[in-house]
């Protein structure tokens, strides 16, 4: 049987863990999502995420905020032996200064339950979501696209994506690889306890004493990781032990644990983490097989695809299983936005091996480089003994911005190829016919701003062009140039422009000299678009721009047909740094506030209240400007 038509894509998932809804969330714009899922929902996982910037980022941009449903922020990452020495502890609470999205700590229950409410709230953008339970999928055919539940039926769409865990069925299928997971000789007990528990008992009391502290115990072939979540009121337990020591012998989430084990196996820990771990209420207690799998050649075939476990199975050690089931439905949605037709899915899917497999892959090995060793055989875990030492590759990542990149580079903003949307080059020198003195003319007004790198690396030309930062964050100014008519080799003219520069740029990859770079230029003189144009690949818009005040209280209107798209005012005082300009006149040093607004027109809109540039204003849309600060006025 067929979907009932919606307008947009009709997309199957399998499975309604954490990977399927966040896509089924992701996707809502692109058609019908209906996912189906062979639970009843009535056991979930009690157990604690990480939500790290990489991930936090995105639930953001689909509007669900961490601190929302109770998570508290990552504050400390502490390393002990087995005897409550301390080994290495990092104060991490400087980290939003190097990524925008905080570093969050959540019960997976209340991460389960908020995208569930997201995904079929009526709501916010498109469709909502359809969650069928108790509807187990048995196989499905990647070229129809379609899903055979256990009843029998067959349930045809536009898109399959394969969400339904390290135990698969359609991993075989799309893949055309029967490569099943193996034990990778680690088992965890999985539990939490109560922090007011903790914090009665004066024996324990000390090891709770830091809120969002995120504790690792080595011991000899044995770890524990601890850590908070519910707003620091349940702590949270993996306690990673060798399969040899387990009495467990079959796989799964929910195999009930004994506490007298766990007590035996942690039996020479320091007597206040045994008085700890008995606190465990036995109930509760969860034994886990970790499994590893060799990655598969593909993750996509046809009009199928996986996404999460089902793709690329992680080991806890990284925090980042859940966190790239995630960043996989964010890459599907950017790479299939609205408008997308159905003959255009087998090479969407294509792309999104391009935009997850190499990253999921790469993250899956620090994974398991950072494991701990199950014996003195073991040439694999203990290779990385810093909980943070891949920090930057995990953290540093935006998939939707990477995956939109890709479209973009691959298709052009329409989706069909075309030239670069929007032009690049370096800060534009003058075409001939005009005074080579004003090339050296200083800034009317400069304003710059962080905002989030991977994103500002969408408008770099090409894969080999990046941004040097450290972190998450990135450095661009938007620079208003004035010329007056004395200025000018054209009688009669005077040149306005209003750039957009990004700063510190490395053209390729193995670039060393850094670069400030123009994606953009508006400038309200159409002679000076033909000159350069005859001249350079200039990367020059024709704009109304309408520029008043004086000193540091600036407006900069920039629009077209009367419509304004863009207006950058600052306001305030101003004070003599002492610093000379190019001029030789002292330049105003900023103690002003500035700010930068877009319009917020859709795409459809866009292109017909300003045509010609909808594509480029689209683009400029997506910048988050942050901390604004007027750098030179003159």
């Amino acid at each position: 049987m067929a979907l009932e038509g919606d307008k947009g894509l009709r997309i199957l998932i399998a499975g309604a863990g954490i990977g399927g809804l966040f896509a089924g969330i992701a996707l809502r714009q692109a058609g019908h999502c209906q996912i189906f899922e062979s639970s009843r929902f009535a056991t979930e996982l009690g157990a604690a995420i990480h939500l790290p910037p990489n991930v936090n980022g995105l639930l953001r941009r689909y509007g669900m905020k961490a601190e929302d449903f109770q998570c508290n922020n990552a504050q400390f990452a502490t390393v002990f032996d087995s005897q409550g020495n301390t080994v290495s502890s990092k104060d991490v609470r400087g980290l939003q200064a190097l990524y925008p999205f905080p570093w969050q700590l959540s019960h997976r229950i209340d991460l389960h339950e908020t995208l569930k409410a997201k995904a079929t709230s009526p709501e916010g953008p498109g469709t909502p979501v359809t969650i069928h339970l108790r509807c187990k999928v048995v196989t499905c055919d990647p070229d129809v696209p379609s899903l055979t539940l256990g009843d029998g039926r067959v349930i045809q769409g536009d898109l399959v994506i394969g969400a339904d865990g390290v135990h698969s069925v359609l991993r075989s299928i799309i893949s055309q690889e029967d490569i099943q997971p193996q034990p990778s000789g680690g088992s965890a007990f999985r539990f939490l306890i109560p922090i007011s528990k903790v914090e009665a008992n004066p024996e324990t009391r000390n090891l709770v004493a830091r809120p969002g502290e995120i504790q690792r115990w080595d011991g000899v072939y044995k770890r524990l990781v601890i850590y908070p979540c519910r707003n620091n009121t349940e702590l949270n337990f993996v306690c990673l032990h060798p399969d040899a020591e387990s009495q467990n012998s079959t796989e799964g989430w929910n195999i009930a644990g004994s506490r007298d084990h766990l007590l035996e196996v942690y039996r020479e820990f320091h007597p206040s983490m045994k008085a700890l771990l008995a606190m465990a209420d036995p109930a509760s207690i969860k034994l886990w097989r970790l499994l590893d799998r060799k990655p598969l050649a593909t993750w996509v075939h046809a009009k199928a695809c996986l996404l999460g476990d089902a793709a690329h199975p992680f080991l806890p050690y990284q925090g980042q299983g859940g966190a790239q089931a995630i960043e996989d439905g964010a890459a599907l949605a950017a790479l299939l936005p609205v408008g997308t037709c159905p003959g255009d899915v087998p090479a969407r899917l294509k792309l999104y091996m391009k935009c997850r497999y190499e990253r999921a892959t790469l993250v899956q090995d620090l994974s398991r480089q950072a494991a701990f060793k199950v014996s003195a055989d073991d040439d694999v875990g203990g290779t990385s003994t810093d909980p943070l030492e891949f920090m930057k590759i995990n953290f540093g990542h935006d998939a939707f911005d990477h995956a939109t990149r890709v479209l973009f580079k691959t298709y052009g903003i329409s989706g069909h190829r075309s030239t670069l949307d929007i032009s690049f080059g370096p800060p534009m020198p003058l075409p001939r016919g005009y005074l080579d003195s004003l090339t050296n003319t200083p800034s009317l007004l400069e304003v710059r701003f962080r905002t989030r790198r991977n994103y500002l690396e969408t408008l770099l030309p090409d894969f080999e062009s990046r941004i040097a930062a450290p972190g998450g964050w990135a450095t661009a100014s938007w620079v208003v140039r004035h010329a007056r008519e004395n200025g000018c080799a054209v009688k009669d003219h005077s040149l306005t422009s209003v750039a957009l520069c990004i700063h510190d740029a490395l053209r390729t990859a193995d670039a060393t000299e850094k670069e400030t770079l123009q994606p953009v230029v508006f400038t309200t003189d159409p002679d000076f678009i033909l000159a350069a144009g005859r001249e350079m690949d200039a990367p020059l818009m024709l704009a109304e721009i309408n520029v008043s005040g004086s000193g540091m209280a600036y407006n900069v209107r920039l629009g077209k047909r009367g419509r304004v798209f863009m207006e950058i005012s600052v306001r305030g005082q101003s004070l003599t740094n002492g610093s000379k300009s190019r001029s030789g006149d002292e330049e105003q040093a900023a103690v002003s506030k500035a700010s930068v607004s877009m319009t917020r027109s859709s795409p459809a809109e866009l292109e017909i209240e300003f045509p010609g540039m909808g594509h480029v204003l689209r683009r400029l849309q997506g910048l988050d400007m942050h901390e604004m600060e007027v750098v030179s006025s003159v």
